[in-house]
């Protein structure tokens, strides 16, 4: 498919103490929902449009105790019930390059 850029926006919702999700994607796809952390895992939950479809996302992605590392799992879902792999990822921190 090529390279695909994204421009997200995230703000915080101190009411309902999450991070109100939106995200751009140049192919045409778009994400709006919900981002809650509870201790070392973050998860996306929301609308994800597709091809000019609808539907439901999930994805947790996990540090690891010390920050460095993670996974990340994102299921999408036409009717809430049946969910379906949709993207998964490991994490890892970059070491710094050498300064010269």
């Amino acid at each position: 498919m090529g390279e695909t850029r994204a421009l997200g926006i995230e703000a915080y919702d101190p009411v309902n103490k999450n991070f109100v999700s939106n995200y751009y994607y140049s192919t045409g796809s778009r994400f709006s929902g919900v981002l809650t952390v509870s201790g070392n895992t973050f998860t996306w939950e929301g609308k994800f449009v597709v091809g000019g479809k609808q539907y439901q996302f999930k994805c947790p992605l996990i540090f690891a105790a010390d920050l460095m590392s993670g996974t990340e799992r994102g299921e999408i879902s036409a009717d809430g019930k049946t969910w379906t792999p949709f993207l998964e990822a490991k994490w890892a921190k970059a070491k710094a390059a050498p300064k010269k």
